[in-house]
């Protein structure tokens, strides 16, 4: 604050003798009386504008000129100028009496503050500033700029579940080959053998390996997995959800999305012979318990 009302103040009577100098130098209107004034005084910068005799002055208008020009030399250097102090100089020219006012010293130090705003480490180093939103993910760095393994070392070991689910889509054709067009099937079998016992089982072991194909997953200890798969007759789809459960100090969101991806992921291998149009769709976490928050199905974990 104080560098900045210094500035304001050099610049301020820099430019004051400027204008009482050019008023001089035309000659005309009554602001000659008041301009004399300020441009008599020609001192140090800590002089005070006062009444004085425009006589006493030894320089020349273009000595005063002269002096002006290294004042705001010295003062750019030292501080810079930005566009509001720019347009905040401008005014003094029409109303001399603006120099100091409140107003206009609030104008500078905003504009000040704006260009003097501490730059984050990541910014002076060359690195990308981060978004609201990348300061949220706990996988990233605190610079933003590298991935990391969350630390839960201080996390409370708490019991925890999850459930997800996702849907496997049938053509009509191949639908009513697999179930032959009737309700409650409670399993496929296709030349590769019991599709939906199979897919159960590749759920399991995806699940379990979950630490070894997502990068930053903890390896858990899971206590429970249990696949279920639904036939959807009237929409021709087989609905998968895998639930994980353990005792530990993250979640097991990604096993229990692992598994049921995993599961349809099998179907589709089991039936790809009859068509490739097979899709998969609406994978999704339903629900989760034990960590920081939960989530409901239906409801929101924010």
């Amino acid at each position: 604050v104080a560098r900045v009302r210094w500035a304001a103040i050099l610049g301020g009577l820099g430019r004051q003798r400027l204008v009482a100098a050019t008023t001089l130098q035309a000659g005309t209107g009554p602001a000659s009386a008041p301009a004399a004034a300020k441009f008599a005084s020609s001192g140090s910068s800590n002089d005070r504008v006062g009444p004085q005799s425009f006589g006493t002055q030894k320089h020349s208008h273009e000595n005063y000129e002269e002096q002006i020009r290294d004042l705001v030399e010295e003062r750019q250097e030292l501080f810079g100028f930005t566009d509001d102090e720019e347009n905040a100089w401008s005014r003094i020219a029409t109303n001399p009496g603006e120099a100091h006012s409140p107003v206009f010293l609030e104008t500078v130090e905003t504009a000040r503050k704006q260009k003097d705003a501490p730059e984050t480490d990541a910014f002076q180093s060359g690195a990308p500033k981060r978004s609201r939103s990348q300061q949220t993910l706990t996988h990233l760095t605190d610079d933003g700029c590298s991935v990391q393994m969350v630390h839960v070392g201080s996390k409370e070991v708490t019991s925890r579940t999850a459930r997800a689910s996702t849907c496997v889509e049938f053509p009509p054709d191949v639908w009513n080959h697999l179930t032959g067009g009737k309700d409650g099937a409670t399993d496929l079998v296709g030349k590769k053998g019991p599709i939906l016992t199979t897919a159960k089982l590749a759920g399991i072991m995806g699940a379990k390996q979950t630490s070894n194909l997502i990068p930053l997953c903890h390896p858990l200890p899971l206590e429970q997995v249990q696949l279920h798969i639904c036939m959807d007759n009237s929409r021709r789809r087989a609905i998968i959800e895998c639930e994980c459960k353990t005792t530990h100090k993250t979640g097991v969101e990604m096993e229990a999305l692992m598994g049921a991806s995993v599961a349809a992921l099998t179907v589709y291998d089991m039936v790809k012979a009859l068509s490739h149009k097979i899709t998969i769709t609406e994978t999704k976490l339903m629900s989760k318990t034990g960590g920081k928050r939960d989530l409901s199905e239906g409801a929101s974990s924010r």
